[in-house]
């Protein structure tokens, strides 16, 4: 189950409408619902704010770390920049 420690680090990493970020990753991933359709945004809300889903949940910590190197290599390539001036 995704914690409220979490979902802080997702709105914090993602936005406040994290929703429509998380959706691409899933659909690019092929998690989609039981009719074979992309998730809707209150589903991923409400997964995201507590309600437990043993399918998704993985993919959402997966996007999150994805996310977090992402912005780490952008802080590294930032701080080269600046120290080459």
């Amino acid at each position: 189950m995704i914690t409220a420690t979490i979902k802080k680090k997702i709105i914090a990493l993602c936005g406040a409408h994290y929703s429509k970020k998380i959706i691409a990753y899933l659909t690019e991933n092929g998690v989609l619902n039981e009719k074979g359709e992309p998730f809707s945004a209150s589903s991923i809300q409400n997964i995201v704010g507590g309600r437990p889903h043993d399918i998704v949940e993985p993919h959402i910590i997966d996007f999150i770390a994805i996310k977090q190197k992402e912005i780490k290599a952008l802080k590294v390539k930032r701080s080269k920049i600046l120290k080459k001036r």
